[in-house]
């Protein structure tokens, strides 16, 4: 009987530290403003995103390529970086590829790495303008979160904001050509 009660008490003990994962939170991966590129205001871009996955149920947190999509277009739109966010056709493509996300099986604290490659290329000759590939790197702690589901997910939420912030700024930055 005293075995049960504390199968009980581990199974619990389990569902409140680990539980079902959780994908990342578009908005919550979103960039704050930053200062405008020398992108022509009007001009508009199509964004593609490849190399993430879904999250599953017993998955550890992962990035699902239309999320990435999303936190890049609104962030992209808040900074004021193009005219708009189009599908096709438009004046430029912006090529994300997620290179490499690690993350933490067990600990209190997490911490998340991420490398994104960003390729910026005119549609009107398939000239890059930009290419960069930036490594970025988020830690949550327990006193963010109890639960581990919750403090991975924050973790890659903030690897990624980090990244398109890290972007937006050396986008903002670069002196782009003719």
């Amino acid at each position: 009987m005293a075995r049960l009660g504390i199968l009980a008490a581990c199974a619990v003990l389990l569902a409140l530290l680990g539980g079902c994962a959780s994908p990342a939170d578009r908005a919550a991966m979103e960039a704050g403003p930053v200062v405008r590129a020398q992108v022509p205001k009007g001009d508009s871009v199509q964004i593609t995103v490849s190399g993430g996955q879904a999250t599953g149920a017993l998955d550890p947190s992962s990035i699902a390529d239309a999320d990435l999509k999303a936190a890049v277009e609104a962030s992209i739109l808040k900074a004021g970086l193009f005219g708009s966010v189009s599908r096709i056709p438009a004046d430029y493509t912006l090529y994300v590829r997620i290179i490499e996300l690690q993350r933490p099986l067990m600990g209190g604290n997490f911490t998340v790495k991420l490398e994104l490659a960003w390729q910026l290329i005119r549609v009107s000759d398939q000239k890059i303008m930009f290419r960069t590939s930036i490594r970025s790197s988020h830690r949550t702690t327990m006193s963010e979160s109890f639960a581990a589901v919750t403090r991975l997910k924050m973790a890659v939420e903030g690897a990624v904001k980090e990244n398109i912030e890290t972007f937006l700024k050396e986008l903002s930055a670069a002196q782009l050509p003719d």
